[in-house]
């Protein structure tokens, strides 16, 4: 993978943009481009973990400081550590 090539394969989370969810609310993909060893989970600059378990939809759970709108972000990288796809989604996380 090089600078500027497309991967093939999307990055589907099972988080909506605009959707409510419970404050520590599995966050996990649905489908990952081929080659995806790990998924890297954001709040922001906010880490909020890593996962390597594909057969669990790269899973991370995570109960945030303070409820409301958060922008979360899915990357995944191939072993190399290269970022293969990019997603983000708008949510408001309640208690």
């Amino acid at each position: 993978v090089t600078e500027g090539d497309t991967i093939p394969g999307e990055l589907n989370l099972n988080l909506e943009d605009d959707g409510w969810y419970t404050n520590g609310v599995w966050m996990k993909t649905e489908a990952t481009p081929p080659g995806t060893a790990r998924v890297l989970w954001s709040a922001g600059r906010h880490a909020l973990g890593e996962s390597t378990d594909a057969g669990q939809g790269f899973a991370v759970r995570k109960t945030l400081s303070q409820p409301g709108w958060r922008v979360l972000t899915a990357r995944a990288l191939d072993a190399q550590g290269r970022e293969l796809r990019r997603r983000d989604v708008v949510v408001k996380v309640v208690d």
